[in-house]
C-alpha cells in the first residue's frame, strides 16, 4: 500500500511516482550550489594558487561524481530510501548507527546555514543576529517539511539567484581585476599546501551529502536518468561556487570567497538583492538537510531506538 505522505519512506517508490529528470536534477543541483562551497574554493585557490587550485577542485569533484553517480543509479533501480537500503546491508542495528551519525552531520549543515542566514541579514541590512538567526531557522525547517514538493521551487529559485548573484558579482570585480591576474596568483611563500589536500577538501565539502543520494535520485524513473540529475548536483552545481570563489579570492577583494558581499559594496538595492540571494541560498541547503534527515529517520527520531 502507498504511504499517504507520498514521500514513501518506508517503501520503494512506484513507478506510477516517479518524478521527471528535471525535477531530480533541479532538486538536487538546489544543494551543492551554495556558498559555501565559494568559501571551500577560496580556501583552496589561496593555499594552492590559481592554476593548481583548479586542479584539485576539478580532480576532487570528478571523484565525487563517480562516487554520486554510482550510487544514484543503484538508488533508482531499487527505488528506496538511504536508511531502507541500509538496514538491509547492515541489519536495523547497524542502520541506526549509520542513521544517528549521518543524520547528526546534516543537522549541522542546517546550523551552519542557519547561522550564515542570519549573519547575512545582520551584515548586509543591519537585521538583529540573533533574531534572524531564529526567524530564518523557523522558516527553514516549515519549508522542509513541505517534501519534495517545496524543494523543487526553492531549488530552483536558488540556482537562478546563484548564477545571476555570481555573474554580476564577478562582472563588477573585473572592473578592476584581469583574468590575467587570476591566472596567476600564487600563495604567500610558505603558504601553500599539497594539492592532495586541496583535493580532499573539494571531495570533503558534499561527501556526506553525496552518500545520502538515494533521498533524493530514488525518484528517478530510470538508472539513467538517476545518473544525469546526478552529475547536475556533482559536478557541475558543486564545481561553479568553488570556481566563483576562487575567483574572487584570485584578485583580493574576497579571500574567503563571498563574491555576494561584493555586490553589496554597489549601493543599497544590491545590499538588499544580496541579502535575498543569500537567505534563499541558506534556505535550499537547510530544507535539503532537514528533508534528509526526515528520510535517515524514518517516520521520527524513535526509529534509532526501535527494535525491530
Amino acid at each position: 500500500m502507498s504511504e499517504s505522505s507520498g514521500e514513501y519512506e518506508h517503501e520503494a517508490v512506484p513507478a506510477a511516482a516517479r518524478k521527471s529528470l528535471f525535477s531530480v536534477a533541479v532538486v538536487w543541483a538546489g544543494f551543492p550550489m551554495v556558498m559555501v562551497g565559494a568559501f571551500v574554493g577560496a580556501q583552496i585557490v589561496t593555499s594552492l594558487g590559481f592554476i593548481r587550485g583548479m586542479q584539485a577542485i576539478i580532480t576532487g569533484n570528478i571523484i565525487l561524481a563517480v562516487y554520486v553517480a554510482c550510487l544514484s543509479a543503484l538508488a533508482a533501480k531499487q527505488g528506496k530510501t538511504f536508511a531502507l537500503s541500509c538496514r538491509e546491508i547492515f541489519s536495523p542495528v547497524g542502520a541506526k548507527l549509520i542513521a544517528v551519525f549521518l543524520s547528526g552531520l546534516v543537522v549541522g549543515w542546517f546550523a551552519v546555514q542557519t547561522g550564515l542566514a542570519g549573519h547575512g541579514l545582520n551584515s548586509l541590512l543591519g537585521w538583529p543576529s540573533g533574531w534572524s538567526v531564529v526567524a530564518a531557522g523557523a522558516v527553514f525547517t516549515l519549508l522542509s517539511m513541505a517534501g519534495m514538493q517545496m524543494l523543487k521551487p526553492v531549488s530552483i529559485i536558488s540556482i537562478v539567484l546563484f548564477i545571476i548573484t555570481g555573474a554580476v558579482s564577478v562582472g563588477l570585480n573585473f572592473r578592476h581585476h584581469s583574468w590575467q591576474q587570476v591566472l596567476d596568483y600564487t600563495p604567500p611563500s610558505g603558504h601553500s599546501l599539497a594539492l592532495g589536500i586541496g583535493v580532499t577538501m573539494a571531495i570533503s565539502v558534499f561527501v556526506d551529502s553525496g552518500t545520502l543520494t538515494a533521498d533524493f535520485t530514488r525518484w528517478s524513473k530510470t538508472p539513467f536518468q538517476a545518473v544525469i540529475a546526478s552529475l547536475a548536483a556533482f559536478p557541475v552545481a558543486n564545481i561553479l561556487p568553488m570556481l566563483l570563489g576562487g575567483v574572487v579570492a584570485a584578485t583580493g577583494e574576497a579571500t574567503d570567497g563571498d563574491f555576494a558581499h561584493l555586490l553589496a559594496r554597489s549601493g543599497s538595492l544590491f545590499a538588499v538583492f544580496a541579502a535575498v540571494f543569500f537567505v534563499i541560498n541558506c534556505a535550499s541547503v537547510a530544507t535539503h538537510g532537514l528533508y534528509k534527515v526526515h528520510r535517515v529517520l524514518p517516520g521520527n527520531a524513535a526509529f534509532i531506538f526501535r527494535k525491530k
